[in-house]
């Protein structure tokens, strides 16, 4: 009996050790020499859109870091490619991009359509050529 609890508590110690392991969210991320830089798609998406994008030209109202190492845009829409667009998107990128836009300036973006199910956030997506 007493090789069961001390193989149960030894069980438990390395549950409870890999548990605060995966709890933290430290980002090691080793991004190319030179980082890609994103300012603005042009406008014109906006116009044409595109069946896999969204063209969208608004508001940055937030600018923060989010869960596996993204960093994430909110942004209020003040125009898009299609009509059933929220008034307000989340839009997730990659943390080896630069972004330049500041909170309150007014962007040209194209995030892809599909939200991913666990976040709720768009992904940027590259500009139209």
């Amino acid at each position: 009996m007493d090789k069961v609890i001390g193989i149960f508590a030894a069980a438990l110690a390395f549950i409870s050790v890999g548990t605060a392991a995966l709890s933290q969210t430290a980002c090691e991320i080793v991004c190319a020499r030179e980082d890609a830089r994103y300012s603005d798609c042009n406008g014109s998406s906006v116009q044409h859109g595109d069946r896999a994008r969204i063209g969208i030209v608004g508001k940055v109202i937030n600018f923060e870091a989010e869960a596996y190492c993204n960093n994430r845009l909110s942004i209020d829409v003040l125009q898009a490619s299609m009509d059933s667009i929220p008034t307000g998107i989340k839009i997730d990128f990659d943390p080896c991009i630069n972004w330049r836009a500041q909170v309150d300036d007014v962007v040209n973006i194209d995030p892809w359509q599909r939200p991913s199910p666990s976040s709720g956030a768009c992904t940027l997506a590259p500009c139209p050529n």
